[in-house]
């Protein structure tokens, strides 16, 4: 099929338009967001990155929390809680179950840690990690409250891929929208033009 010189102007622009549209579409996709739980992420690295003392850090994360604390007993009771990405994370049973509610858990500066040597019970639960639960649980509760950890991390994690995705998509249509509207009104608007004009000319 040949082509005339407005339709080739057109493929011409639809082109460019384009080129132009797949680049935005690039620069603002909305990327995968993911569930961060304290003991995962290096705050002190963050903090210096930002060149920020690590309590002003967790205070500018969790804006509500920690109000009770100096900055020398909040980053005190942070490093206590949560160990240098070194070491291998073991975390506390309150704390990963404040993690998956969406929490905080309270850290104050006359309970920074565990006692040294209170008994403990160590499980790896699927998903969050090595959870140490109180040793006054029984291994029936152990069992039950670890179960329920990880039933709790895995809607919490369904309902972030399920909100990606969404999110994804509106981005997907209104990049589409962008894409095929604009060009099809101006072909559109052309094709009118020409036939109108086309009747003028036979008439």
């Amino acid at each position: 099929m040949r082509l005339n010189g407005w339709q080739r102007i057109f493929v011409v622009l639809t082109t460019m338009w384009s080129v132009g549209v797949g680049l935005l579409a690039w620069q603002t996709w909305p990327a995968a967001v993911r569930n961060y739980r304290p003991w995962e992420v290096d705050f002190e690295a963050l903090a210096s990155k930002r060149g920020e003392s690590l309590a002003q850090f967790i205070r500018g994360v969790y804006p509500w929390a920690y109000n009770d604390l100096s900055n020398a007993e909040l980053e005190t009771a942070f490093r206590a809680r949560y160990p240098p990405k070194s070491q291998p994370a073991v975390v506390s049973y309150s704390t990963a179950l404040a993690a998956e509610l969406g929490g905080t858990e309270v850290l104050s500066s006359s309970n920074r840690k565990t006692p040294e040597g209170a008994p403990q019970t160590v499980r790896v639960v699927s998903g969050v990690g090595t959870v140490s639960f109180p040793g006054s649980m029984s291994e029936e509760e152990v069992e039950t409250r670890a179960k329920r950890l990880s039933e709790l991390h895995e809607n919490n994690e369904a309902k972030l891929r399920q909100s990606n995705y969404s999110r994804q998509m509106a981005k997907a249509r209104s990049t589409a929208a962008l894409w095929l509207v604009p060009p099809a009104l101006i072909y559109a608007l052309g094709w009118a033009v020409g036939w109108i004009r086309r009747g003028f000319v036979q008439s």
